[in-house]
C-alpha cells in the first residue's frame, strides 16, 4: 500500500502494479480537516470508465478506482466539498449526483448526502429530465430541530434544486434562506417586494403523481418557498422546524393535467412540526395535519387545500381535539357516559370549554337511557336502546364578554 497526499496528486501516481492500493489523504492538498479520503485500487491500461472526481480517477496509461462496500459510506466531501460557509459546492454535489445514477443499477435510489456542516450550492435547475428518484441526505440526528447539514442561499431568486423527479427523499438538512425584511416597520403580511432575497429551497415539477417524503428538516430566514410541490400522491412530512419565515413553507399544487384527476392537492401528512414567527401570506397549505405548533404569525391557508366542495379545507389532529374545515360524517362522538340511578337530580362535571373568538359556540348532546338496569360499559349504538331520549345544551361567547 502506499500513501497519496490528494485527489490531485492521485492523478499523477501510477500504480507500480495493477491491484496496488493506494490510501488518499484528503481530496485538497493542505486540507488540515483530511477530508475526502479512502482506499483505491490500481489498474495498469486504458478503461471506457470516466474519471468521476470522487470515484475513478484517470491517469496516462493508469487509472484508480475507490473501493466502495457501501454507497452510504460515500458523501459530497469524496466528491470535493468543501462545506466552509462560502465555497460553491455545486460541482461537488453534480459529481456524487451523477454517480447515483451510474453506481449499480439494481440500486437507483441512491441519494446526495451531506455530513454535517454550512453548504453553499447555487441553483441547479434538473428539471429537464425525469428521474425516477432525487434524495438529500444530511446528518443522521434523530433530532429534527437541529440538523447539522446545513445549505445556505446564494441569495438569488432561483430555487436551489429544481428537479422533475417521481420520488423524492429529503432528511436530516438544513435551510438558511439568508432573508430578512424590516418586520417593525412592515406590520402586516410581508410580500415579496418587501424580503431581501426571494429564492426557494426546493421545486419539484414532475407532474401526474409525486410522491414526496421530507423528515427532520430545519428553515429560517426564508423569502421564497421552501417546498413547492404539484400533484402529491402519498406524501409524509415529520419533524419540520420553521423559524423566521417571510414566504411560504409547502406551496402545494396541481397541474389540471387531462390524464386522470389532477386539479386538486392529495395524499398528503403533516406530523411532529412548528412552526415559529411566519410573515408570509401563509405557512402551510396541507391536507392532514398531527402534532403542528403555530407560533407568533405563522398559519394555515385554505385556499389551494382542495378544488371541489368535499376536498376543500383540511384537517388538523391534536391531543386537545380535532379541527377540520370540511365536512363530517361522525357515528359516535363520544364514549364517555354519566350515570344516575337515584331519585334526585346531580350535577356533573363534563369538562372545559375554550371560546377563542367572540359569537363562537359549543353544542353538546346527550343521549339518554330509561332503563332500570344499572349501565355497566359504554353505550351501544342509541337506535337499539330502550327508552332513548336527547338533548341538547347550547353555550356561546358573546362579544361583550
Amino acid at each position: 500500500m502506499i500513501e497519496v497526499n490528494c485527489y490531485a496528486e492521485l492523478r499523477t501516481t501510477k500504480p507500480a502494479a495493477a491491484g496496488q492500493v493506494a490510501s488518499l489523504n484528503r481530496y485538497y492538498d493542505k486540507d488540515s480537516t483530511f477530508r475526502g479520503g479512502g482506499d483505491f485500487i490500481g489498474y495498469i491500461g486504458t478503461t471506457t470508465l470516466k474519471d468521476d472526481g470522487g470515484t475513478i480517477a484517470m491517469g496516462d496509461g493508469f487509472y484508480w478506482k475507490r473501493t466502495v462496500n457501501d454507497p452510504a459510506e460515500l458523501n459530497v466531501l469524496h466528491f470535493g466539498a468543501k462545506g466552509d460557509d462560502y465555497t460553491d459546492d455545486i460541482e461537488a454535489f453534480m459529481r456524487m449526483y451523477n454517480w447515483t445514477k451510474t453506481w449499480n443499477a439494481n440500486c437507483v435510489a441512491l441519494p446526495v448526502r451531506f455530513p454535517g456542516g454550512k453548504y453553499l450550492i447555487k441553483p441547479i435547475d434538473l428539471s429537464a429530465t425525469d428521474v425516477t428518484f432525487f434524495g438529500l441526505l444530511g446528518d443522521d440526528s434523530p433530532l429534527g430541530s437541529l440538523p447539522r447539514s446545513i445549505i445556505i442561499s446564494d441569495k438569488s431568486d432561483t430555487p436551489v434544486f429544481k428537479v422533475k423527479a417521481r420520488r423524492t427523499v429529503i432528511s436530516g438538512m438544513a435551510w438558511n434562506g439568508q432573508a430578512s425584511t424590516d418586520t417593525v416597520k412592515n406590520t402586516g403580511t410581508t410580500t415579496a417586494d418587501m424580503v431581501s432575497n426571494k429564492q426557494p429551497f426546493f421545486e419539484n415539477t414532475c407532474i401526474e403523481g409525486e410522491t414526496v417524503n421530507i423528515h427532520c428538516f430545519r428553515a429560517q430566514n426564508t423569502g421564497g418557498t421552501v417546498f413547492k410541490l404539484l400533484d402529491t400522491l402519498d406524501s409524509k412530512f415529520d419533524q419540520i422546524y420553521t423559524l423566521d419565515t417571510y414566504s411560504r413553507v409547502f406551496d402545494m399544487g396541481w397541474s389540471n393535467s387531462p390524464n386522470g384527476v389532477w386539479d386538486h392537492s392529495a395524499a398528503i401528512e403533516l406530523s411532529n412540526a412548528n412552526f415559529q414567527t411566519g410573515y408570509g401570506d401563509a405557512t402551510l397549505s396541507i391536507s392532514i395535519m398531527r402534532k403542528i405548533g403555530l407560533q407568533s404569525g405563522a398559519r394555515i391557508s385554505q385556499a389551494a387545500a382542495g378544488s371541489t366542495t368535499f376536498e376543500y379545507g383540511y384537517r388538523r389532529d391534536e391531543n386537545h381535539g380535532t379541527f377540520m374545515t370540511g365536512s363530517l360524517r361522525a357515528g359516535y362522538f363520544s364514549g364517555y357516559k354519566v350515570t344516575n340511578n337515584t331519585a334526585t337530580d346531580n350535577w356533573y362535571r363534563l369538562g372545559q370549554f375554550f371560546f377563542p373568538s367572540p359569537n363562537q359556540q359549543w353544542i353538546i348532546e346527550l343521549i339518554g337511557k330509561a332503563n332500570a338496569t344499572s349501565p355497566s360499559t359504554t353505550a351501544t349504538s342509541p337506535v337499539d336502546m330502550v327508552g332513548t331520549g336527547k338533548t341538547w345544551i347550547n353555550m356561546q361567547r358573546l362579544e361583550t364578554v
